[in-house]
């Protein structure tokens, strides 16, 4: 049961993040933004790219423990670039069958 409220919650926090991108797509398909309007919009839009696919990767390990889904074969390290001047590693949270 605790993992399915988990599940909830990180898929809420999704389709929060979902609806954020989208906004921010919205403003920066404006007429009359400046050049460093637009950069700063698409700096933000890959921040949340990289925040939405972290949530995804958490979405499927719970829904994994919940039987909902079939394991990955691989749960490498992810390795985001959202900025020119940022680098993260990133390793996906391991559902408990792929734990060691």
């Amino acid at each position: 049961m605790k993992n399915y409220i988990e599940l909830a919650e990180v898929a809420k926090n999704l389709l929060k993040a979902k609806k954020k991108m989208a906004k921010l797509n919205e403003s920066r398909l404006q007429d009359g933004l400046t050049q460093r309007r637009i950069e700063t919009l698409n700096t933000d839009l890959d921040w949340q790219g990289m925040e939405i696919m972290k949530l995804e990767h958490e979405a499927h390990a719970i829904a994994v423990n919940c039987s909902l889904a079939a394991p990955r074969e691989s749960y490498g390290t992810v390795t985001f670039n959202p900025s020119a001047f940022h680098k993260y590693s990133y390793q996906p949270r391991l559902p408990e069958c792929r734990l060691p």
